[in-house]
């Protein structure tokens, strides 16, 4: 320790920068994966294992302190603020993980440009658990900080010469790896210094073998490069793509629908079946106002979460399965697309979006005019126009019947009217809802054998209340649709399932035997409810939504929901969703379909189109 000080208070500004670096990244990063972790012997674990990633954090984790020591004059603040970010990457990615079983990403930040409005969609995450740990730890690494230089990086690098050499070597640590997804791939590199190489599709490798500071870092990079460019995707091969996406144009133009049928869609927070977790018993089932009108199941692209990644499959009929692991490509989507509400507008369909949260999450005020909508009222409308009555943290379900209903009524002609719901979003936490705001019939019983939590209770009710209210607005939205003398189509699914439970979104349904391990199929597979009014059924139109189990007993994704429903509505499919269902009908299976195309090639021209709409030249796009 006495040499340590002696180095601290020589004349060099040289020890005092290194000593510091070391420190703050060392104290930081041990500190992030042992909350990455869950335990001191697994951050150890973690370091011996991954030594050469454990290496590389260190700089990575001291260059803002470094940054922020030369720009104070203190050393306090740089290191205090330098943990607090790697802590809070670490604890999010930890909580993040356990509630949605994916990832805290560089990404994340950028889903909404109103600030205030991203803050209060987190803060209901944050619990007092998430900062005690914090604190503790600034207390120590302060303290051990004096303890070990007597006090000298408290009164910062005083000298010019130390404060620019400060500056200079957090600026370029930051520089570095900020970059750290592209040059640690490089070969040579890689094995001089034995880092692990960073995988596209699989983040928890990522994660596991780089540790959270740096995984979060690579993703920088990633996270642009959502597809991969496909190995035959150039302007000369455009004609043969463009053969297989129009082969059925000439037919759909020439087929005209006889009825053009008003369709509702309610993509409804977290709607899942929780009667299907074992040991809940309740006295009212809670999907009561559903139950009738069950036309199968999807498969979602993601856990307790990421709902425009569902959003993304239904509208546009691409597939999320093309992309990297974690990718959100609803929020890069930047020049128009064929998608579901731009091909009913060409069929004369006035197209209409309503949400009842801010219209900058997941920036869906730039995105659904791109996609076809030509409308889109958000929650300002709302709050402006009366309606966006609350109830727990977010407005009401039942709020939204009075806009859908006063958009329906604004003219006869045939209409899509997306709406998106919030009120059951997740946390479930304790203070949810208000005493009185509880249904006696959303309090089950609980089997001993779930082993649950006061947490997990309190979950459990808060989210089957939820369920419930969205049941009142599609009860009544129906009741509201017989009467009509035009034909009415809704449609209602859930985006994903809810992540239920005080410390983990997904342990309960484990425990229960829904699903055996957090990877399980049963944790993607969201309800879907079609009810179609007399009108249109006496209009000819089906009652019924083509949904069933694809090959090897697996629902389809959400990208052929879209597809089934212009099915169901009599109404002509555009090229893509011809394609999909092309797809869809093969299966896993390499055969032939009637143009002799094997699935794979088939799958090929899919994964072309899609690089192109979404990133490449946009050969295949309309004009």
């Amino acid at each position: 320790m006495t040499m340590l000080r002696l180095a601290a208070s020589g004349f060099s500004p040289l020890p005092r920068t290194l000593i510091f670096l070391v420190f703050a990244g060392m104290f930081s990063i041990f500190s992030a994966q042992w909350v990455a972790t869950g335990t001191l012997y697994g951050a150890m674990r973690w370091v011996r294992r991954q030594f050469p990633a454990f290496l590389l954090s260190v700089p990575a984790a001291a260059a803002i302190p470094l940054l922020t020591a030369a720009l104070t004059n203190r050393l306090w603040p740089g290191f205090t603020l330098g943990y607090l970010l790697v802590y809070i990457v670490a604890k999010a990615d930890q909580v993040k993980y356990e509630t949605a079983l994916t990832h805290f990403l560089w990404s994340d930040l950028f889903k909404t440009s109103d600030p205030g409005k991203f803050r209060e969609l987190i803060g209901h995450y944050i619990r007092p658990a998430f900062f005690l740990p914090m604190l503790l730890g600034q207390l120590l690494g302060n303290g051990l900080l004096h303890l070990l230089t007597g006090g000298i990086f408290l009164s910062g690098p005083s000298a010019a010469s130390g404060r620019w050499l400060a500056a200079f070597a957090g600026a370029s640590l930051l520089a570095l790896f900020w970059r750290y997804g592209l040059w640690v791939q490089n070969k040579w590199l890689h094995r001089w210094l034995h880092v692990p190489v960073l995988s596209s599709q699989n983040y928890d490798q990522n994660v596991r073998l780089h540790g959270s500071w740096l995984a979060f870092f690579a993703h920088i990079h990633l996270v642009s490069i959502d597809q991969d460019i496909p190995d035959t995707y150039s302007p000369e091969r455009t004609e043969q793509i463009q053969s297989h996406l129009l082969a059925n144009a000439g037919q759909m133009a020439q087929s005209p629908a006889k009825t053009k049928p008003t369709i509702i869609v309610l993509a409804i927070e977290a709607l899942w079946d929780i009667t299907r977790i074992q040991g809940l018993e309740f006295a009212e089932d809670p999907l009561q106002a559903f139950r009738a009108d069950y036309a199968g199941d999807v498969t979602a692209s993601c856990f307790a979460g990421l709902t425009a990644n569902s959003e993304f499959e239904f509208l546009t009929g691409l597939s999320i399965s093309l992309l990297h692991d974690s990718a959100c490509p609803f929020i890069k989507i930047n020049r128009p697309l064929p998608a579901l509400p731009s091909h009913l507008r060409q069929l004369g369909y006035l197209t209409t979006a309503i949400h009842s949260y801010t219209r900058t999450f997941y920036d869906r005020d730039k995105v659904y005019p791109l996609l076809g909508f030509e409308q889109f009222i958000g929650l300002e409308e709302l709050t402006a126009q009366g309606f966006a009555r609350q109830k727990g943290w977010y407005m009401a379900d039942e709020a939204l019947l009075e806009p859908i209903l006063a958009q329906l009524h604004q003219t006869e002609n045939p209409q899509l009217i997306y709406t998106l719901t919030m009120q059951n979003h997740g946390p479930y936490a304790p203070d949810r809802y208000a005493e009185g705001a509880i249904d006696p019939e959303a309090r089950p019983r609980f089997a001993s054998k779930l082993n649950v939590s006061d947490g997990d209770r309190h979950a459990v009710i808060n989210y089957t209340q939820g369920v419930r209210d969205a049941g009142h607005l599609y009860a009544k939205l129906c009741q509201q649709i017989e009467q009509l003398d035009r034909p009415v189509l809704l449609c209602a699914f859930g985006d994903h399932l809810p992540g239920i439970g005080e410390h983990s979104g997904y342990r309960m349904m484990v425990d229960a035997g829904m699903a055996a391990t957090a990877q399980d199929p049963a944790l993607y597979q969201v309800p879907v409810f079609y009810h179609a009014n007399q009108a249109a059924r006496k209009a000819g139109l089906s009652g019924k939504l083509a949904l069933d189990h694809a090959h090897h007993s697996q629902w389809p994704g959400f990208n052929v929901l879209g597809a089934r429903l212009l099915e169901a509505a009599g109404l002509p499919l555009p090229p893509l969703q011809r394609l999909v269902l092309e797809l869809e009908k093969m299966g896993d299976a390499d055969e032939n379909n009637t143009s002799n195309q094997s699935r794979k090639d088939l799958l090929e021209v899919y994964e072309w189109i899609q690089y192109d709409w979404l990133w490449g030249q946009g050969y295949t796009l309309p004009h």
